[in-house]
C-alpha cells in the first residue's frame, strides 16, 4: 500500500523536529503513534540482523507482525 502523495509531500515538506512532531501528532493518534514506532523499531532490528523471532520476544508482538514488516523491508528494499 503506498502513501497518499500529498501526505508523503507534506511530511517531505518538514525541516524542523518541533513542527514534524506537531505535524505527527495532530494527524496520527496515540495508539497510531505508538504502532508506527513499534513498526519502525522491527524495521531498525531487523536491519541490526536479529531474528524474526528475537524482535517479536522483545518487542512483545506477535511473529506475524514482524514477518509482515520484514516482507515489506525486502518489497520497498527498506
Amino acid at each position: 500500500m503506498k502513501a497518499p502523495i500529498d501526505l508523503v509531500k507534506y511530511l517531505l515538506s518538514i525541516s524542523d523536529e518541533e513542527k514534524m512532531h506537531a505535524a505527527l501528532s495532530v494527524l496520527l493518534s496515540e495508539k497510531e503513534m505508538e504502532a508506527v514506532e513499534k513498526r519502525l523499531k522491527i524495521l531498525q532490528m531487523l536491519r541490526m540482523g536479529k531474528s524474526q523471532r528475537q524482535i517479536a520476544r522483545e518487542l512483545k508482538v506477535g511473529i506475524a507482525t514482524v514477518t509482515r514488516g520484514s516482507h515489506a523491508a525486502k518489497m520497498y528494499d527498506l
